[in-house]
């Protein structure tokens, strides 16, 4: 946001708990509120679930909640947000993911198909919104 006020732009941040919806939307409501359009979602929110625990230690509500946040608040996010872009014909969505994904770690099972079923999604979601002109993308801190 910084860098892109001392280049002339226009920009803010907004941060949620993705693992609450009604937080995020009341916070969508106030963006559209305040600046009429979403022009870039960077769906960053993620947890590592349960580093060290093997499939013989998982605990339900750990994997639970990995997929909570890292898929299905991504999707939630994104789906509040859509509608905006869509009626604006313009948008750009950069979900973040991890080589985990691809290539798995020790003790992070959950995390790593959480991280692949962001890719999946993303990839395909990509196809779906290029009529309206919204871009998908992915961002993983290795090539992928």
């Amino acid at each position: 946001v910084d860098t892109i006020k001392k280049n002339s732009g226009k920009a803010a941040s907004y941060a949620c708990n993705i693992s609450d919806s009604d937080n995020f939307k009341k916070i969508v409501k106030n963006i559209i509120d305040r600046h009429k359009k979403i022009d870039i979602l960077v769906n960053n929110a993620g947890v590592p679930g349960a580093p060290g625990s093997t499939g013989t230690r998982w605990r339900d509500e750990d994997w639970d909640f990995t997929w909570k946040v890292n898929v299905k608040g991504l999707h939630e996010v994104t789906e509040a947000i859509l509608p905006h872009m869509i009626e604006n014909k313009s948008g750009k969505i950069i979900n973040i993911t991890s080589i985990v994904g691809h290539t798995g770690n020790l003790g992070q099972a959950n995390y790593a198909a959480s991280k692949a079923g962001v890719e999946g999604f993303s990839r395909s979601f990509a196809r779906e919104m290029s009529d309206f002109n919204i871009r998908v993308n992915i961002y993983s801190e290795k090539k992928v």
